[in-house]
Order: C-alpha cells, then sequence, then structure tokens
C-alpha cells in the first residue's frame, strides 16, 4: 500500500501529536502529584521528573545511527512498542522508585521517534524538507501544549474518586493515545532504509 506525499507527511503528523501528546500527559501535570501521593519527597519528584529528559540525550543520536543500518520502520514499530506499553506500567506502581525506570523506558519512545521520523521525511520530501519537517514539528507542539490541559481536566473531573485513580486516569489516556500511534505506525507501507548515517548526524545536530 503506498501513500501519496500529502498523506504520508499527514499520518506522521499525527503520529507525532499523539505520541507527544502521550508521553506529555505522563508527566505534566500528573506526575509530581502521583509521585507525591506514593509518598515520593521533593528530591526524588525531581530526580523522576529530569529521567526521561536524560534518556532523550543518551538515545537520540544513537537511535539515528541505528535506523540507517536497521530501517526507519523497524525503529517507529520500536518506539511503538513503548508508546503502547508505558503507559500502563503506572498504573502498577505502589512505590515511587518504581517510577525511574518507567519513565526511564517511557523517555527511550519519543529519544527515538524524534530522529527517525525527521530522516524519514528528509528522505522522502528532499525538495521541501524544511516545510515537512516544520509541519511535523508544529503538530508535536499541538500535542505538547494540548496533553497539561487534557491531564488537568481528568485529574479534575476524578478529583472525588476514591484512592489514586484520578491519576491513574490520565496514563489510560496515554495509553490510549499510544495505542492509535501503534496503529498508524503499523499502517506505514514497507520499510524506510535509511540513505546514509551523514544525513542522519545532519538531521539531529539541526533539531538540536
Amino acid at each position: 500500500m503506498s501513500l501519496t506525499n500529502r498523506a504520508y507527511i499527514i499520518q506522521l503528523s499525527i503520529i507525532g501529536f499523539l505520541a507527544i501528546f502521550s508521553t506529555t500527559i505522563s508527566k505534566n501535570p500528573v506526575l509530581p502529584l502521583y509521585a507525591s501521593s506514593l509518598g515520593a519527597n521533593d528530591a526524588l519528584i525531581g530526580l523522576i521528573s529530569v529521567i526521561s529528559p536524560i534518556a532523550g540525550i543518551l538515545l537520540s543520536f544513537p537511535v539515528g545511527v541505528i535506523s540507517d543500518r536497521l530501517g526507519r520502520r523497524r525503529m517507529l514499530l520500536f518506539a511503538g512498542g513503548i508508546f503502547l506499553t508505558a503507559p500502563l506500567l503506572y498504573l502498577f506502581i505502589a512505590d515511587p522508585l518504581m517510577l525511574i525506570p518507567v519513565r526511564f523506558f517511557h523517555g527511550m519512545a519519543t529519544a527515538i521517534l524524534g530522529p527517525v521520523i525527521s530522516a524519514i521525511i528528509a528522505e522522502r520530501f528532499s525538495v521541501t524538507k524544511g516545510e515537512r519537517i516544520g509541519q511535523y514539528s508544529s503538530a508535536t507542539l499541538y500535542g505538547r501544549t494540548l496533553s497539561p490541559l487534557i491531564g488537568g481536566l481528568l485529574i479534575s473531573f476524578f478529583a472525588i474518586t476514591p484512592g489514586l485513580f484520578r491519576y491513574q486516569s490520565v496514563y489510560i489516556a496515554a495509553f490510549v493515545a499510544g495505542l492509535i500511534v501503534c496503529i498508524l505506525i503499523f499502517r506505514i507501507p514497507g520499510d524506510m532504509k535509511g540513505i546514509d548515517v551523514t544525513l542522519t548526524l545532519d538531521v539531529f545536530v539541526k533539531s538540536l
């Protein structure tokens, strides 16, 4: 199944929107509230909050190189699996320390998604790659902007619910978004092989 260029960039943009929505709603504003309700002190909350960006710093560069070797679609499928499963892990946490590996695991998905989709766009839209990367980036910003608002509304709506469900409801919403991301990634046709390491490095440097 082949997609037109317009349908292709729309699909990538929806993936970016929902993926960033999923990871951001898992963090803002719910994460410090959830960690605190589990007994975390201020120092531990700060550590939990910084783990996901650390995953991005450590993995973004090697992910680009690996995707040149293994193919873009395989890497996206791996990221999709994380977007799908990571939100569910939050539901079973009883010790705030367990939020640290879960946040790192969740951060891996974002670390994979950004460089790989940027490389895909650069390959497919060689003439208009700046415009298309900008379109994709705008979609992710919409997701990043809306997620704290929706997360806050969910917490407020379930405020009268006993226990931790008002926080867990946010992670259920993140799971639903991750599920759609997985479905859309599976609908990407074929396998997208890298053009070379130089292009991925160039995309990575320009994204900084």
